[in-house]
């Protein structure tokens, strides 16, 4: 079972275009299609840095590297770019940067992440 996002890619596109196009600020365009302002402005510049695909829907989660999360981190406690500038950047969750950096900031240790998807999709032995 795929994943399905709450507004669909069209949706997502028509919004980045419209504001773009200057027919409406963030907030007037949010709410005409039920999210908040700072989710349309994230779409808004990932759609301009990465371009529509940025809205596919990923089969599975991605992976990343302890050396890769260690840089996101730097850069976000350094004040050298916001936690929403980096997800931008680099395709992710704003939460997630954040995520990466309180857990740091705490003393949780940095690791690699790779996901098994053969592990999400395994069923379940009493379903069969």
């Amino acid at each position: 079972m795929g994943r399905k996002p709450k507004v669909n890619k069209e949706v997502k596109i028509q919004a980045c275009k419209d504001y773009l196009d200057g027919k409406g600020t963030f907030k007037s365009i949010a709410n005409s299609i039920g999210v908040g302002d700072d989710s349309l402005r994230m779409w808004v510049y990932a759609f301009q840095m990465h371009g529509d695909n940025v809205f596919d829907i990923k089969e599975s989660n991605r992976s990343y590297s302890k050396k890769f999360k260690l840089e996101i981190i730097q850069a976000y406690n350094n004040g050298e770019d916001s936690s929403f500038w980096l997800a931008t950047k680099y395709n992710l969750s704003n939460s997630m940067v954040l995520k990466w950096a309180n857990d740091y900031n705490k003393g949780i240790e940095v690791k690699d992440y790779n996901p098994m998807p053969e592990v999400y999709t395994m069923k379940n032995k009493k379903n069969h």
